[in-house]
């Protein structure tokens, strides 16, 4: 059925639409955005209170299928995202076994196109296997998929590092993790240091735009990161980079980083490099918000830190996060903040989603900015209960997620999950 979303205060940032709007939905497309829309034989949405935007993109994320189903499955995955107000999603291949051949990709898109309620876009490795040695055929994969990244295996060897930027299409883009091995594994009792972090940043742009290719750094958590960054970007590397709700909203001066629950990689910083993430949101030196969602079973946090499992569960609350800690307590443009959760990773990613233009296929979100709500793990769709945010109130409830014209949750009613 098509539906009428009216009284709602829509924001666009792609089509530079902010103002009380009505949406028309046609046949899983937005076919109208205007003021005092009439329609009858439709399904009707007020939205009165309400604010109406794109679906949110989430250009990081595990879904550990295949071989992981015990941490997370596509259809809690995806009922986890709906949740959040997530409409699409890149997930990333640390998977059993690693998504580096064509058969492979073809496989799970085909489980994806089966159970998934929302887009998922799998990412390829890098190297097979994701043992930074041996490439994959990139050209066997150019339009098959949306990324390239070995995750959280990144690649050492900065020879094999040299060579996949070398043999990568022009077009294509490899999502880094940046983490240096001889520096991380040597702090087994607690979070490893930023150098582990800035010093592989650094290098890594550098290889990027001896290519002049494309790179996307992943969960930026440390100022000389940022500082890396901002100076590729001057020096016309082609580079964007990420950061995740907990490295915005979390410092270890706040949480206990010995904790499991707060165990994540990168691990949580400090004060001060909370603070210059946030600066760098508010300076449009950091591109997108992306939550590298990393679901876990109980079992994988419940033990000493040393054995615990890396890793936050965040797709249903990064946007109440964000509104929370960006708009709410640093005054940060709510626009901006949507921008970066809808048409930035979409634009990233190549694909064509995080508007709600005339024409665009109609992914929308209904969210109550004004509701305070309190953040309870155990009642998380997701598999995964891991995060320490439990307990935590936050503002800006998702109401509604539409899904290619089609009400794919509605809190309350007969989709809720």
């Amino acid at each position: 059925m098509n539906i009428l979303i009216k009284n709602g205060y829509v924001i666009d940032p792609k089509n530079n639409l902010e103002g009380y709007y009505d949406i028309f939905i046609e046949e899983g497309f937005i076919s109208k955005v205007n003021q005092n829309i009439d329609i009858q034989n439709c399904e009707i949405i007020d939205a009165k209170g309400k604010m109406v935007c794109p679906g949110f993109v989430d250009a990081h994320v595990h879904l550990r299928i295949p071989g992981f189903d015990f941490k997370e499955d596509l259809i809690s995955g995806t009922k986890a995202a709906l949740r959040g107000g997530v409409t699409s999603v890149a997930a990333m291949p640390n998977t059993k076994p690693v998504i580096d051949t064509v058969n492979k990709l073809n496989d799970v898109k085909r489980k994806i196109e089966e159970e998934a309620l929302i887009e998922v876009f799998p990412i390829v490795s890098v190297t097979k296997d994701q043992k930074g040695k041996e490439l994959v055929d990139f050209k066997k994969f150019e339009t098959e998929t949306v990324a390239f990244s070995d995750d959280g295996m990144p690649i050492m060897d900065k020879v094999v590092l040299e060579k996949a930027f070398e043999n990568l299409p022009n077009s294509a883009l490899i999502i880094s993790h940046c983490e240096d091995f001889s520096v991380s594994k040597l702090y087994t009792d607690g979070p490893w240091p930023c150098i582990g972090e800035s010093k592989m940043v650094k290098r890594n742009v550098e290889v990027a735009k001896k290519y002049n290719k494309r790179i996307h750094i992943a969960h930026i958590s440390c100022k000389d990161s940022l500082d890396h960054i901002v100076e590729a970007k001057n020096n016309g590397t082609k580079v964007t980079c990420e950061v995740t709700p907990h490295h915005f909203s979390l410092s270890k001066e706040e949480v206990n980083i010995k904790s499991t629950y707060a165990k994540v990689n990168p691990p949580i910083r400090s004060k001060e490099n909370l603070n210059v993430i946030i600066e760098g949101i508010k300076n449009n030196q950091i591109d997108i918000i992306a939550t590298d969602h990393a679901p876990h079973e109980k079992a994988s946090k419940e033990v000493e830190y040393q054995k615990a499992s890396n890793g936050i569960s965040g797709v249903e609350t990064s946007f109440s996060l964000a509104y929370t800690n960006l708009v709410k307590k640093e005054e940060i443009e709510l626009s901006k903040i949507i921008a970066m959760m809808t048409f930035k990773p979409a634009e990233i990613l190549k694909i064509k989603r995080g508007s709600i233009g005339v024409g665009d296929i109609a992914d929308v979100v209904i969210i109550d900015l004004n509701k305070k709500w309190k953040i309870e793990a155990d009642k998380f769709a997701s598999k995964g209960k891991n995060t320490p945010f439990d307990g935590y109130e936050v503002y800006g409830e998702v109401e509604i997620t539409i899904k290619n014209g089609i009400i794919k949750f509605k809190r309350g009613g007969k989709y809720e999950y």
